[in-house]
């Protein structure tokens, strides 16, 4: 009888435990720091320890929707300028996700 192969989304791998620690930590520490700086500062690292260069946040909840992110400024503000979040698919499902007000929707985000 041939076993199935185990998928990381199993609960007993090994990765899906080592993901939901990292996730547990980056949840302790963001409750711990104050403010943008020390966010960018475990967020940095969270995106580190899984293998990625860079990472952004984006606030669409304050008066001011601001982005969070080590990511080269000029790149920043690219983005921001030529109001990419209107096509981006993970801002666009995060938005929606949130069930946000259409007035979140219609905000130009700056680059901080």
């Amino acid at each position: 009888m041939r076993r199935a192969r185990s998928s990381w989304l199993d609960p007993g791998c090994s990765l899906t435990k080592a993901l939901e620690h990292l996730l547990e930590e980056f949840a302790d520490a963001i409750h711990t720091v104050e403010g943008e700086s020390g966010f960018e500062r475990v967020a940095r690292r969270v995106a580190e320890q899984l293998g990625f260069r860079w990472f952004a946040y984006l606030d669409v909840a304050s008066d001011r929707p601001t982005i969070v992110s080590p990511s080269p400024k000029t790149w920043t503000r690219h983005y921001c300028e030529h109001d990419y979040q209107r096509l981006d698919p993970v801002v666009r499902r995060a938005i929606a996700s949130a069930h946000s007000s259409p007035s979140l929707r219609r905000r130009k985000v700056s680059a901080t």
